[in-house]
Order: C-alpha cells, then sequence, then structure tokens
C-alpha cells in the first residue's frame, strides 16, 4: 500500500509535469487505437510502442536522482520497479478512460458535429453518393470497447516494463555524484 501511496504522492508533486506526460500518452493511445482499427496489427504497431516506450524512458532518465534518493532510503528494487509500473497503469487508464469518453461523446453527437462542419465547410461532410449510407451508423459494440481499453492499458503497462527495469537498475551513489 506505501508504494501506490508513495507514487500518488510522486504525481501530486509533479503536477504539470503529469498533465505534459498524460496528453502526450492520450495523443499515443489515440493514435495506437486508430492505427489498430484502421490498419491492423502491422509494424505501425511496433512503431506505436517504441514511442510509448521513449516516453517512459525519458520519464526514468529525468528523475534519476529522485530514484537514487529512494533507493539511499532503502527503497529495494522491485519497489522501485512497481512505482514505475503502477505509474504506466495510471497513464494507460487514465488515458483510455479519456478516450473512451471522447469516443462515446462523439458517437452520441455525430449528427450534430456532421452538421457543424457542413456549415463550416459549406458542403455535405458524409455525402451519401460518396458513403452510401443516408444515416451515420452509430453502433457501440460493448465487447470491442472493452477489448480496446483492455488492449490500450496492457500496451501502456507492457511499455513501462523495460523503463521499470532500467530504474530498478539505477545505483544510487552513482547517481547522487552525478
Amino acid at each position: 500500500m506505501y508504494k501506490i501511496l508513495l507514487c500518488w504522492r510522486y504525481l501530486l508533486t509533479r503536477f504539470i509535469a503529469l498533465a505534459s506526460v498524460i496528453s502526450v500518452m492520450l495523443g499515443v493511445a489515440t493514435m495506437i487505437v486508430v492505427n489498430a482499427v484502421m490498419l491492423g496489427f502491422t509494424s505501425e504497431m511496433k512503431d506505436r510502442i517504441q514511442g510509448i516506450l521513449a516516453i517512459f524512458y525519458m520519464i526514468v532518465i529525468e528523475k534519476q536522482k529522485d530514484i537514487g534518493i529512494l533507493k539511499a532510503l532503502g527503497a529495494s528494487s522491485g519497489g522501485v520497479m512497481q512505482i514505475f509500473l503502477y505509474y504506466s497503469l495510471l497513464l494507460g487508464t487514465i488515458g483510455a478512460s479519456l478516450g473512451l469518453g471522447l469516443g462515446l461523446l462523439m458517437v452520441e453527437y455525430i449528427k450534430e458535429i456532421a452538421t457543424v462542419l457542413s456549415y463550416i465547410l459549406q458542403r455535405e461532410v458524409f455525402s451519401p453518393e460518396i458513403y452510401s449510407f443516408y444515416e451515420i451508423p452509430t453502433i457501440v459494440d460493448v465487447p470491442t470497447v472493452i477489448g480496446i481499453i483492455t488492449g490500450a492499458i496492457l500496451i501502456a503497462v507492457m511499455s513501462g516494463v523495460l523503463p521499470a527495469f532500467r530504474a530498478a537498475r539505477v545505483h544510487p551513489v552513482e547517481t547522487l555524484r552525478s
């Protein structure tokens, strides 16, 4: 329990950094979901996961001194690793939740959005002659949504594993000297 509280305290003290990381994670998670749906799980997916991995590596590099202090105060390598895994789980959950909320809002109000876009662009956005439908389909398949949310969270956690290993291997004396 103390690890969760330590993670929470760590996040509270760095709210601005958290907000920026969340926005990046949300953008990356959205790109992952869109690419997965439109392109399937191809080599593009590997590039997206590497992007999340790079973000977490940068967080570990930026927090080297903090990790060194934690380890100098007696935190175990497993404890430090758990902090970063909880961090990735939290970011993945927040990103997936925000993406779910925005996605469901767009599905709910797609007709109004199309009307506003048609007014702004001075042309019909979803023309029946092009798209072969007269009403915008708004079907939400719950198992698919659950699968996408679960996949986004799993990708975030899996992308946090290697940086968590790196954080766990930090030597306190070396980081405190530099």
